[in-house]
């Protein structure tokens, strides 16, 4: 049970920061757009940043915990260059995977 729930928030956490930060620019386009500046756009892109920060770290710690050799170093190279865009193909790759052959 412990490892589905875990899947499932990492399953969550893993598309939230790129869609945060989709709220973000189109929310500050549209604000831009209509010359209205509010004080609270900045709130889902500093979200999807702590969230980003905090994934990077837990998916770092399970790819050098659980991955092989040859696919270790691979993964963290990539969650290190381009985060929020491979945060769910770890998760679709590595996670998901693991715990569906574990039923």
């Amino acid at each position: 049970m412990k490892n589905i729930a875990e899947s499932t928030w990492y399953g969550i956490g893993s598309f939230l920061p790129g869609i945060l930060f989709l709220v973000t620019v189109v929310v500050t386009c549209v604000l831009l757009h209509e010359d209205a500046m509010m004080p609270l756009y900045g709130i889902p892109l500093a979200a999807a940043a702590l969230l980003a920060v905090v994934l990077f770290i837990t998916m770092s710690m399970d790819a050098e915990r659980l991955s092989d050799s040859r696919t270790r170093y691979v993964w963290m190279l990539l969650l290190w260059m381009a985060n929020i865009l491979v945060f769910p193909f770890y998760w679709f790759a590595c996670i998901k995977n693991r715990n569906s052959q574990s039923k």
